[in-house]
């Protein structure tokens, strides 16, 4: 997908409140922004859980994968939709 952004000019800045990202057809497209949270002290009777929710946010990432039609094979092809990974 080709990304193109309206805001200001050409420099590219995440910040900038008036910016607006959008896709090939002009809708808007997501952009996700992850934070660096490993700064953050984690209590260690907390580990288990985030690990588990760790799990299950993957565990709901390839359900989606597989309801959108991608399945495993030994070779990434986007047009039939396969991936070794």
């Amino acid at each position: 997908m080709k990304i193109s952004y309206v805001g200001n000019g050409n420099n590219f800045d995440p910040f900038d409140k008036e910016l607006e990202i959008k896709g090939e057809e002009g809708r808007p497209f997501y952009a996700p922004e992850p934070q660096d949270l490993s700064d953050i002290p984690l209590p260690t009777k907390l580990e288990g859980l985030v690990e588990k929710l760790a799990e299950n946010m993957h565990a709901s990432w390839a359900c989606e994968k597989i309801g959108d039609g991608w399945k495993y094979a030994p070779v990434y092809d986007e047009t039939h939709k396969t991936t070794p990974r």
